[in-house]
């Protein structure tokens, strides 16, 4: 994650997971801040848990995405 701040060039937040076995960590980098969560293991009651933070990271990419494509659209017109 460091490494893709500095090649990015950005200091904004960055979102990751990691597995270990079922055990699934949710991070966070802000700028030189990195946060992890506590354990959320694969189990019949932490995958909704799971499935939820993943579809809330995968918006927060959409949104972003969006963005960046209509700032593009405005640039080169």
């Amino acid at each position: 994650m460091v490494a893709a701040q500095h090649l990015n060039d950005s200091p904004k937040l960055l979102y990751g997971c990691y597995v270990l076995g079922r055990n699934w960590f949710f991070v966070i980098l802000d700028d030189k801040t990195y946060s992890v969560s506590d354990a959320f293991v694969a189990t019949s009651e932490d995958l909704a848990n799971i499935v939820a933070i993943l579809r809330e990271v995968a918006e927060i990419i959409r949104v972003t995405v969006e963005a960046k494509m209509k700032e593009r659209r405005k640039v080169t017109a």
